[in-house]
């Protein structure tokens, strides 16, 4: 019979204990609640995981700081139950084990005796609404008082609780220690070998742990399945291909595709064939032989003693103890140190070794128990339909309506790309098109040179994730004039007949959690894993249409197009608002909201609109192909659902999908060409200046009547209750949207950039630093296993990939901000060379850096030789006027005109007038560098000293900066 152990610990803090406490529990409790650990609002609850668990449930509400943490083995079904107005400090959770055995545990804390009644009458009123539905109760917690109260002895007899333990738990007054850790329950006979045990970790209180004999789900082993190399030999296999390959498979018809990928995979077969390996469910990547069968022993030596307690059994079981404690820091030591370099560097690589060990948020090895109603689902195969169903029609819940047209107009015509033309001839965003563009533009797709292919070939990545059926990337990469030869045929095809093969229109959807509760399917998002082939098809595709479409987009289009970032719409925002209120000016901007935005975009009315832009029929027949007829399906480890069909939306994970949704969105800002945008992908931010707050809201309620039509129009589904308004001004404004009445507020969040209406970034900069000492919190328990070179690029992937993030937008902050990120990156060095003793600026020449500032002051200085050099997108570039060029060479000229400014804060302060100080005090060697390349390097090395900002400036009591 498999056994179930809880445990109960009131420890005074666990920011200190964690790795011990690890330690303890990970292989020996399966439900651990922690009560009065000290928890505030920025108690980092990422970083106390414990491997094997999934996340705490979480309870802060105590005054003094103190809170619950609820910890459950991630194999074993839970989910947390809602309680309105709940009036204690505690929460239910349920446990669903085999045969359907329901149990109902609830977590709570009386912080003193004196409340103990209070305390008692609200646990009761609350545990009254789930005695009708849960017939097995479980109480675990502190309560202050021992069973003998009589609030506490009454409220036993009404449940009919028993309590597991009666041995003293507090020893605060040691000579008479008192039994006030508790776990209760109404099944005592499922319960056994219940005590107390000293952890170590709690100054007056010991762990009260009990056993319950049941039976549960362990996690299911994990295949994996891979293909072996051990035997592969590359020209056996290139005959073998050679040979077999019909020659009627020379890719002129669209359908050969099918048969040659079927043909080269059973070639494939034969020389790497296709294995299966399992591992444990909750298997760690440094687990090796040696340390399992040690693991094994101690097991077996810690069963003798628990049955003899003599001397020594204790000593063998001890030793061996220690045994797997040397093996396990040897075993992480070695895995460590022999990790690749290139897969720390790597984005992809770096997050599928480290990040198990660091986060709960991984995306193909964690179990998902999703609950629907009130049932737990336990099996993966359910679980992929329920979340491909959800993904698949989460478009329909948003009833969206559909354009109103008369559809007698095309009922003769059976073409749906001239159904789709003559549909939408007279929609407002077909007319805007046809006055904007040029009627003698067109497009078509030319064919496809050898070439091109071979070296799309070559771009090819080789860890890229793939579908179980595609031919590996690393065997065409290694074989491409073979798969070049067959492509290339194969592409031109496809645009003679205007079609794209069917296969590479499958998609496998991985389910990765996005925020709150595991068990709830809407808080799960789609991660598409499209053909490594399908990506020479699109890449091609998008070369040929972005180039044609460059000149047509927005300069306020900032998402998915080269040389352009989020960094650029948010700055040149934020530039023109600081100008504003250095002039005595007021700002304001429109936060809209659109649903599934990509998921949504119709697919007749794009078409339409290529062909409004100057699409052939030939180019919108290949489109409209490539777009219909798709399916997905979710996996959810080795279980797959069915396939469902796609009939909206552009392609989740595509190359050629965020281009398709610029276009749709390119006609928007023909439209709406009376104000300035935000714009990044379905982010649409109008902001406006104004002499007066009654001008900047008379533009803003204007353009969103226009900009709320256009998304009825174009079928997106927005929302106007979601929508938010910030403005400069510290009074109550209203503005009027839809008929829905925002009120500014005083922080706003955009593109992952907090800003506030005095754009101070001081809660921007905070929450760097909260995240970026989370994520140090969480290295300091891996880098003690690495050696140094790894541990610096490690660490520098990690920590400052925090503070690389739009640093243009925040760099003009205070120095309280600007000293809170240097405690945080001293910190971060003193975990590198493990040095508590040198200073910051010590340790920054040690370790060949600059300060975050200093990082980002040369950021700056990248940007301006951009924008002098013509490689900055234009909203950028205007926010720095350049000089007039002039026949005579003066001493002191400058590139671009400096601003003149009247406020600290928001003049001499901004980017705007620091960009050109900072060209200005560049070396000329540096500015007259050819490429950008070249000047990045050459920045590493330039610290900037005399930088005009005030954070370089030195500050004197009651004189000032100088």
């Amino acid at each position: 019979m498999n056994k179930l152990i809880l445990g109960h610990l009131n420890i005074n803090s666990l920011r200190n204990k964690f790795d011990i406490l690890q330690e303890q529990v990970k292989d020996n409790i399966d439900i651990l609640m922690v009560s009065e650990t000290k928890i505030d609002e920025s108690f980092p609850i990422g970083q106390f995981l414990i491997s094997g668990f999934s996340t705490p449930f979480r309870l802060d509400r105590n005054s003094n700081g103190g809170g619950i943490l609820m910890y459950i083995r991630e194999d074993i079904p839970s989910k947390l139950l809602s309680i309105e107005n709940a009036p204690i400090e505690g929460f239910f959770i349920e446990i669903n084990l085999r045969n359907k055995k329901k149990w109902l545990i609830n977590c709570s804390y009386n912080p003193q005796k004196s409340s103990l009644s209070s305390h008692i009458a609200a646990l009761s009123k609350s545990t009254d609404l789930y005695t009708s539905k849960y017939d097995r109760l479980i109480f675990l917690g502190d309560f202050n008082a021992g069973v003998e109260n009589v609030s506490l002895k009454s409220f036993c007899n009404r449940f009919n609780l028993t309590s597991m333990n009666n041995r003293p738990t507090c020893f605060k007054n040691p000579e008479n220690p008192s039994c006030i850790d508790l776990i209760l329950t109404n099944c005592p006979r499922s319960f056994q070998n219940s005590t107390v045990i000293e952890t170590g970790l709690s100054d007056f209180h010991k762990m009260v742990v009990t056993v319950m004999k049941t039976t549960f789900c362990k996690i299911d082993p994990k295949i994996i399945s891979y293909r072996d190399y051990s035997d592969f030999c590359n020209d056996s296999f290139r005959d073998s291909l050679l040979h077999n390959m019909p020659d009627r498979l020379i890719g002129n018809c669209v359908k050969d595709f099918d048969n040659f990928t079927k043909t080269c995979n059973i070639i494939l077969e034969e020389h790497a064939p296709c294995k299966k390996k399992y591992v444990r469910g909750n298997h760690s990547p440094f687990m090796n032989k040696t340390l399992l069968k040690a693991i094994m022993l101690r097991t077996r030596l810690r069963n003798v003693f628990l049955n003899n307690r003599t001397r020594v059994n204790r000593k063998k079981y001890s030793n061996q103890r220690n045994l797997c404690v040397s093996l396990l820091r040897k075993s992480k030591r070695e895995y460590y140190s022999s990790l690749n370099e290139k897969k720390i560097c790597d984005n992809k690589k770096f997050w599928k070794v480290v990040k198990p060990m660091l986060s709960n948020k991984i995306v193909s090895n964690e179990k998902i128990t999703l609950v629907e109603g009130d049932n737990i689902v336990k099996t993966e195969k359910e679980t992929a339909t329920i979340l491909n169903n959800f993904f698949s029609n989460i478009v329909k819940k948003l009833e969206i309506e559909p354009y109103e047209t008369n559809d007698n107009i095309f009922q003769n015509i059976s073409d749906p790309v001239l159904q789709a033309i003559v549909r939408y001839r007279d929609h407002p965003s077909i007319t805007a098109i046809n006055e904007k563009c040029d009627a003698s533009s067109h497009f078509t797709f030319p064919k496809v040179s050898e070439e091109v292919i071979l070296k799309e070939i070559r771009n090819l990545k080789v860890n890229k994730a793939t579908q179980g059926t595609d031919i590996p990337t690393k065997i065409i990469k290694e074989n491409s004039d073979i798969f070049g030869e067959f492509i290339l045929s194969n592409i031109n095809s496809c645009i003679d007949q205007s079609t794209f093969p069917s296969s590479l229109k499958l998609a496998n959807i991985i389910p990765v959690h996005k925020k709150d509760s595991k068990s709830l399917k809407e808080n799960y998002r789609p991660v598409s894993i499209l053909s490594n082939i399908s990506k020479i098809y699109e890449r091609y595709m998008f070369r040929q249409m972005s180039e044609y479409f460059e000149s047509l987009f927005s300069k306020f289009q900032c998402g998915f197009r080269k040389g352009f970032s989020a960094q650029h719409c948010l700055v040149s925002m934020l530039e023109k608002w600081k100008s504003a209120i250095d002039n005595k000016m007021s700002f304001g901007a429109l936060l809209t909201d659109l649903s599934k935005a990509f998921d949504s975009l119709s697919h007749d009315l794009l078409i339409a609109k290529l062909n409004a832009y100057g699409f052939s029929l030939a180019a919108l027949r290949l489109v409209q192909n490539y777009l219909t007829n798709r399916k997905q399906r979710t996996k959810i480890n080795s279980e797959y659902s069915s396939w469902e069909e796609i009939v909206v939306g552009v392609p989740q994970g595509s190359i050629l999908g965020p281009l398709l949704f610029n276009i749709f969105m390119c006609d928007l800002f023909f439209i709406v060409n009376d104000i300035d945008f935000a714009s990044y992908a379905d982010d649409n931010t109008p902001y406006a200046t104004g002499n007066c707050m009654d001008d900047v809201v008379l533009k803003l309620e204007n353009t969103s009547k226009t900009l709320f039509q256009w998304f009825k129009n174009n079928q997106l589904k927005a929302n106007p209750d979601k929508c938010h308004f910030i403005c400069s001004s510290s009074n109550t404004v209203n503005l009027t949207v839809e008929n829905e009445k925002l009120q500014n507020s005083r922080c706003e969040k955009l593109l992952g950039v907090n800003f506030d209406l005095k754009l101070s970034f001081n809660a921007h900069t905070h929450d760097l630093c909260k995240k970026a000492g989370q994520k140090l919190n969480a290295l300091s328990r891996i880098t003690p296993y690495m050696n140094l070179d790894k541990k610096k690029l490690l660490v520098n992937a990690f920590f400052l990939s925090q503070f690389n993030y739009c640093p243009l937008v925040w760099m003009c902050h205070n120095r309280t901000n600007n000293n809170e990120i240097n405690r945080i990156h001293e910190r971060c060095l003193r975990l590198i060379y493990n040095d508590k003793r040198t200073s910051f600026e010590d340790l920054l020449k040690i370790d060949d850096s600059v300060s975050i500032h200093q990082k980002n002051v040369q950021t700056l200085a990248i940007e301006m030789y951009k924008v002098f050099k013509g490689l900055s997108p234009s909203v950028f570039s205007e926010i720095f006027p350049r000089t007039k060029k002039s026949h005579y060479e003066l001493r002191h000229t400058s590139d671009f005109i400096i601003p003149r400014v009247k406020s600290v804060n928001y003049g001499s302060e901004s980017v705007h007038y620091l960009g050109p100080k900072i060209w200005d005090s560049l070396p000329s060697s540096m500015k007259e560098l050819d490429s950008l390349n070249s000047f990045k390097s050459a920045i590493k090395s330039w610290v900037p000293i005399s930088c005009p900002c005030r954070l370089c400036k030195t500050y004197i009591h009651n004189v000032g900066y100088i």
